[in-house]
């Protein structure tokens, strides 16, 4: 009772229904005894093998916010609506499990995870590139995306690499959730007969992105096996040059003098960080042909290949390459943010124009959620100097105030209205 008590109260609110209309606060802000009654129905599918139609999804397909063009297939995101019951049994099961995925996940994987986020993965990288430039070392990053990750996976294969992370029970859940599953399509109000969907996990679901980390980091365990092999061990093959000493270091005891990560992933993206130029070539080799194997497929269109080191501004093409919608230098990822921030600000121009009038606390609502966002996104990981941090901070104002509709000089009336509004 109480673990379905627990899994409603994490459940967000404003969610799309289920087919049967049933959304997140019918169930959420029910009376006990019907937390009750559904405890009743999960422990009855489990002891008496009922099914409840856990496995009915539907999916709508929306097309991706611009720039991307209406209209080609692989410009839509499908959205998958489970049923309510699904998503309580998915939380209950994660809870369950969440500890023992932690244990096998490396701490490189940063998505699906509790105090990890994007944040994290730009801030390692900022660090990087610090240690990279004031110790005079050259970095190579290997970037990686899979196509349709979410939806190639081995379901079968799956279970298996569970069946030894988790329990008994849990892995019973886990069979459940992966089992017998359907969908149908709705386009324009219209819907397909159902299909049996055989391979995936389920989309929607909350455990289906821990499920993904799993199976994604099973694989790369082949990929580090397959390039360290007994015959060939990977310091024989690979070493760094010690300028000062003119020797030889491994490059995994260079890595560790120097604090460098081998690898940095967020869910599907994957980047493979090594100091050996040659390296680059055969894990962008061999990773593509153990990936496969998985079934897991590389979007060679978005394989990268990065260069960090230290040379005139001109030539450090690094600054340009993004990261999690984050581009790596810090004023050129500034300068597009506040480009983003203008965009954003147009695109909703007449919520500040209107002409009946809004309500101030409610422009400034809209703006934090809106605009603010956009222009903030990990701004905490940035080496601010005065000069940038002045800029972006007039910026600011003058957002304000055009959000007030003010055009009148900054006087010093403007000014303390703007620095109310900052805090």
């Amino acid at each position: 009772m109480k673990e379905v008590r627990d899994a409603v109260k994490q459940m967000t609110n404003n969610r799309a229904a289920d087919r049967s209309e049933i959304c997140a606060e019918f169930v959420k802000y029910a009376p006990e005894n019907v937390h009750d009654q559904i405890a009743m129905y999960l422990n009855n599918m489990f002891s008496q093998h009922i099914d409840i139609n856990t496995g009915d999804g539907e999916l709508v397909p929306l097309p991706k916010p611009p720039p991307k063009e209406k209209g080609p297939v692989e410009n839509l995101r499908p959205i998958t609506l489970l049923p309510i019951i699904r998503k309580i049994l998915s939380k209950i099961t994660l809870t369950r499990c969440k500890t023992k995925f932690d244990e096998y996940l490396p701490n490189t994987q940063h998505a699906y995870r509790d105090s990890k986020s994007t944040t994290d993965v730009i801030w390692a990288y900022k660090w990087m590139i610090a240690k990279a430039i004031n110790q005079g070392f050259t970095l190579y990053i290997t970037g990686i995306d899979m196509s349709s990750a979410f939806d190639t996976i081995d379901r079968s294969k799956l279970l298996e690499i569970t069946k030894d992370i988790v329990d008994e029970d849990g892995q019973r859940m886990i069979r459940v959730l992966l089992s017998d599953t359907t969908l149908n399509v709705r386009v324009r109000g219209a819907e397909t007969s159902s299909f049996e969907s055989n391979i995936g996990t389920p989309q929607g679901d909350s455990i289906s992105g821990p499920l993904f980390n799993i199976y994604l980091e099973y694989a790369l365990k082949k990929v580090r096996l397959t390039m360290t092999t007994p015959q060939q061990p990977r310091e024989h093959v690979y070493g760094v040059v010690d300028i000062n000493n003119n020797i030889v270091i491994p490059e995994h005891q260079y890595a560790q003098q120097t604090g460098m990560p081998n690898e940095c992933t967020y869910a599907d993206d994957h980047d493979d960080i090594t100091l050996i130029q040659q390296r680059q070539t055969v894990f962008s080799n061999m990773v593509k042909q153990v990936l496969e194997e998985e079934n897991l497929f590389i979007n060679e269109s978005k394989t990268e290949h990065i260069v960090i080191k230290k040379d005139i501004r001109i030539n450090e093409k690094w600054r340009l390459a993004k990261k999690l919608g984050y581009l790596l230098g810090d004023s050129e990822d500034i300068a597009r943010r506040k480009q983003l921030a203008c965009a954003s600000m147009k695109s909703t121009k007449q919520l500040w124009t209107r002409k009946k009038q809004t309500k101030l606390s409610t422009k400034l609502k809209l703006y934090r959620t809106l605009v603010k966002s956009v222009l903030t996104y990990n701004l905490k990981t940035c080496g601010f100097t005065e000069y940038d941090r002045k800029k972006l901070d007039s910026f600011h104002r003058r957002q304000l105030k055009r959000m007030l509709g003010i055009s009148w000089p900054h006087t010093i009336r403007t000014r303390r209205l703007t620095q109310s509004l900052c805090q």
